[in-house]
């Protein structure tokens, strides 16, 4: 198994050979009540304590998903814990997310501890299993042990080397192994979006590529099994030109190789500008070198407030853009806002989203993604809808501009995706 750098003297030697892939054990823990459930699988490993306790760790033995009283947790590997779970309000049933506090994190911490402290100490008295599951639950035991708070904070100041951060990726792709060919958003002027501000935006060259992608297996290590296809980030992967695209593709593909990684299947934001500069001969060049899905922030058909988000390009730009990845055989995942000017354009933001959807002949394989504006506290769109009065929606109102608009789109018989993108769902 591959062993991160900073750990591999601590956690000694192993053989990814001599593991198996898979292996599924019913414990009887003492003082217990509930049966355990040990679960090793190819990509992951999972502990189950009765149907209310279930704990996910990645084939590395970090910590990577907790469901506990009702609520779920997903760590991040920049070490951040999200709790997810929804609750019943006047409007419906809400959707509640939050980042842990440093305490609140710590304490979720301990209660994963003091169950693998229970684990060790049942294994090595469960004489009733076959000797080889035996070796194998106490070898996983200690390996999950060895990831204290010391170890995971060590591994989130070295997520934060090689990446710096990862801001956003859409929903279908939060499992994905993401490479950043780029950094940061070369528009970086939507006032809206606030996710790249903090870096400006530049292409790495083959050499720093090839180090970046070097930097994510060792620190991944064999964690990398939990990813499912590759994002090149950051904000818009057609503004590389394509001989240099086709060049970081080759190499991913080859380091890939080298583990037991995702398929390389990839995926990427764009935009309008990022569209232009590639013909549909160019793009499907980059469909027969694995290239599957595009997204594309339409956020809405009103050109009025269009151009008030500061978005590149038009209304019609954005269509055209749609409609030549798909002529290239791409799929597509196109984003649109909910509650974008507020109750004052409703219906404008409404009847031309509905209008420009439709007209980007979407179909199966598409993905039409309806993602609820955020409005940060001291963003340029949040002061400019004060200003012109157009008044905000509840989370409620929300989804029923969501239901409005699907009522008025209109497709073939092999029809698109529909599905939600709250952005503060993502954690990587």
């Amino acid at each position: 198994m591959r062993i991160p750098e900073c750990l591999s003297k601590m956690m000694g030697p192993s053989s990814p050979d001599l593991e198996p892939d898979s292996l599924r054990l019913h414990l009887q823990v003492r003082g217990e009540g509930e049966p355990w459930l040990f679960h090793l699988k190819p990509r992951a490993l999972s502990l189950a304590i009765g149907p209310s306790e279930i704990f996910t760790f990645d084939r590395e033995g970090r910590l990577h998903a907790a469901f506990l009283d009702g609520r779920n947790y997903r760590r991040g590997l920049d070490g951040r814990v999200l709790e997810k779970q929804g609750e019943e309000g006047p409007e419906g049933r809400l959707r509640r997310r939050r980042v842990l506090s440093a305490e609140e994190r710590t304490g979720f911490l301990s209660r994963v501890n003091d169950r693998l402290d229970q684990l060790a100490r049942t294994a090595p008295s469960t004489d009733d299993l076959d000797p080889g599951d035996l070796a194998t639950l106490t070898r996983w035991t200690g390996r999950l042990q060895r990831w204290d708070a010391a170890a995971l904070e060590a591994d989130a100041a070295r997520f934060h080397q090689v990446y710096r951060t990862v801001s956003i990726l859409p929903p279908d792709q939060y499992m994905a192994l993401v490479v950043q060919t780029t950094e940061g958003c070369p528009w970086n002027r939507c006032t809206f979006c606030d996710l790249y501000r903090d870096r400006p935006y530049r292409v790495k060259n083959e050499s720093e590529l090839d180090d970046h992608l070097a930097a994510i297996l060792d620190l991944l290590g064999e964690g990398i099994r939990l990813r499912r296809s590759v994002f090149l980030g950051d904000a818009n992967m057609l503004a590389v030109p394509l001989p240099a695209l086709l060049r970081a593709l080759i190499l991913i593909r080859q380091r890939l190789a080298e583990v037991r990684g995702p398929e390389p299947r990839f995926h990427g934001f764009t935009d309008v500008f990022g569209v232009r500069r590639h013909p549909v001969a160019d793009l499907a060049i980059l469909r027969e070198e694995g290239v599957r899905r595009l997204y594309v922030g339409l956020e809405t058909g009103s050109p009025y407030l269009l151009e008030l988000l500061g978005k590149p390009g038009s209304v019609d730009e954005a269509v055209q853009a749609v409609r030549r990845i798909r002529a290239a055989g791409i799929a597509v995942g196109v984003i649109v806002l909910l509650g974008l000017g507020g109750t004052a354009r409703a219906a404008e933001h409404e009847e031309g989203t509905a209008a420009a959807l439709n007209a980007m002949e979407l179909g199966s394989g598409d993905i039409v993604y309806f993602s609820p504006l955020i409005e940060h506290a001291h963003g340029e769109y949040r002061r400019q809808a004060a200003e012109l009065g157009f008044g905000s929606f509840s989370p409620g109102e929300m989804q029923r501009q969501r239901r409005r608009l699907e009522r008025r789109l209109s497709f073939g018989p092999s029809r698109p995706l529909l599905s939600l993108y709250d952005i503060r769902d993502f954690i990587y």
